[in-house]
């Protein structure tokens, strides 16, 4: 029995996506989640050089394209292809193209790292929850009172100091006042300092609160059951249906909105202008990295989907609309992130996760209607990570649904009950358990680095390799029997050089060349 006939064997009971479309939308949403609303509008503002009136974030967007197109959209079609000619679960798949041999270790890596990461990441997902709530009764309001002036006060004394090193503590405040001009600039500036403090008082205390993380942590995971429940064809094509669809609809809506403030149109000059200046082996590993970590390439999420196409169903067109709505999402962000945060002149904090929290509800509740940009920001920020959780649990329910042989009802409640023992403990990594840590990491920590920073690297070459070197050309050719032989020849030649070559030079470089 060959690779396809062993898969049309479980069609009727592992479901198929009814439409082209679907799978498109659905495979874009395991992409597009957290890192395009937040990582991404972060380096841009990091390697444009921390500022509008900096050379511009052009140079970083571009490598960044290009390494998509060159690197990631190679692999995403390589991943897609497994998962329709196997037609199986990862490891089903890998043991149905080439039966007998160890590359099924390829499937385990991806079925681990997508349990692992689900794990931690539901946990930030169930954030989102919190603070559209938050944003609903208008929490971010009452900065005036809920800020002691002193505190207010003594942070303002910190920025004088640091922008006039050497002012003695003991009048660094009254400096600030001085500085002022006058009594009245000096309390629009106290006010405004309240206004930021406020939001990262609330982010600080909502974190340190454990039950708050779990149980944000759980209904997150309630809601990535219930759309999971639902079949690929009932739950995932549906969902990611309304989802995705209103998730760009949203990010549109907040975009012109923001080109709409005071210097938010400088944010387009800023995003695309590209700056010689800014170009370094960092700026390009950066670029390499987040183009492969933010397309969901290595954890077994797309191989999935791609095993639930038909036969006849092409991949080529829907390989590539993948990573141009990942990119699209990204860029959307950036206009609406950072050009918020430049055209209010605040700065990015961090790795760019809290600014999602504590910057943009500062920026919108001061501009008009800006309450219930919040809130429409947060229920993107929601969409955004259901589309990916309900990817990442399908993976390991479909390997419980074909190698053990469950119903999905099953194979659902069982493996998202064990995801969430571990997820239980990195929710309380932010509060009872931060002080436990190993090599200096929580437990959240560690799993974030060994996924992003190791599983996924490594099973992105393996799958590299095994569609480059190992499948045979007629193999390939019967699943891209309509792609171009140009094409065809040059998306090999990528496949097998260029994309473990970049993915490798990702891995070495995040320990040697890391900044």
């Amino acid at each position: 029995m060959n690779a396809k006939e062993q898969g049309e064997c479980g069609d009727a009971s592992r479901g198929q996506f009814n439409s082209r479309l679907g799978f498109v939308l659905a495979a874009a949403g395991s992409a597009v989640g957290l890192g395009n609303l937040w990582r991404f509008p972060y380096l841009t503002y990091k390697y444009g050089g921390a500022g509008a009136d900096a050379g511009g974030a052009g140079t970083f967007v571009i490598v960044y394209l290009a390494c998509i197109a060159l690197v990631c959209l190679p692999l995403i079609l390589a991943e897609i292809l497994v998962g329709k000619r196997g037609r199986r679960n990862p490891v089903g798949s890998f043991n149905a193209i080439r039966p007998g041999t160890r590359w099924n270790i390829v499937g385990y890596l991806g079925i681990a790292t997508g349990f692992l990461i689900l794990s931690y990441y539901a946990v930030v997902a169930g954030w989102s929850i919190e603070y559209t709530y938050k944003s609903l009764v208008n929490e971010f309001a009452g900065f005036e009172t809920a800020i002691p002036d002193e505190e207010a006060g003594q942070a303002l004394a910190a920025e004088f100091i640091s922008s006039h090193p050497g002012t003695d503590d003991a009048v660094a405040l009254e400096s600030a006042r001085t500085a002022a001009g006058s009594p009245e600039a000096f309390n629009t500036r106290l006010l405004a300092k309240k206004a930021e403090l406020h939001p990262q008082h609330l982010f600080s205390q909502f974190v340190a609160n454990p039950v708050k993380q779990v149980g944000y942590f759980l209904a997150f995971m309630l809601l990535t059951v219930i759309l999971v429940l639902g079949g690929v064809a009932g739950g995932i094509e549906r969902g990611n249906k309304v989802m995705m669809p209103l998730l760009l609809l949203m990010l549109i809506v907040l975009a012109i909105r923001v080109l709409t403030l005071e210097g938010g149109g400088r944010i387009i000059g800023y995003l695309f202008k590209p700056s010689l200046s800014t170009l370094s082996w960092d700026l390009v590993l950066a670029a390499m990295g987040q183009a492969f970590f933010s397309l969901s390439v290595g954890m077994g999420a797309l191989l999935t989907y791609g095993s639930y196409l038909g036969p006849k169903d092409r991949i080529e067109t829907a390989s590539a609309a993948i990573p141009a709505i990942d990119a699209s999402v990204a860029l959307l962000a950036s206009i609406v992130v950072c050009g918020a945060i430049i055209s209010f002149g605040l700065a990015m904090s961090g790795s760019g996760t809290g600014n999602v929290f504590t910057a943009i509800p500062v920026i919108f509740q001061s501009i008009p209607g800006g309450r219930w940009l919040v809130v429409l920001f947060y229920l993107l920020v929601t969409l955004a990570a259901l589309t990916s959780t309900i990817s990442l649990l399908e993976v390991v329910a479909s390997y419980m649904i074909d190698e053990r042989k469950m119903k999905r009802t099953r194979a659902v409640l069982l493996s998202a009950a064990a995801i969430s023992a571990v997820g239980v403990i990195c929710a309380l990594s932010f509060n009872l358990l931060s002080g436990y840590t190993l090599f200096g990491m929580t437990f959240f920590d560690m799993l974030d680095y060994i996924c992003s920073n190791i599983a996924l690297p490594v099973g992105g070459i393996l799958i590299a390799i095994f569609v480059g070197w190992v499948m045979r050309h007629e193999e390939k050719r019967e699943e891209l029997v309509c792609m171009n032989p140009i094409i065809y020849r040059v998306w090999n030649v990528l496949l097998k050089f260029l994309a473990p070559a970049a993915i490798l030079a990702v891995l070495i470089g995040q320990f040697v060349f890391r900044s």
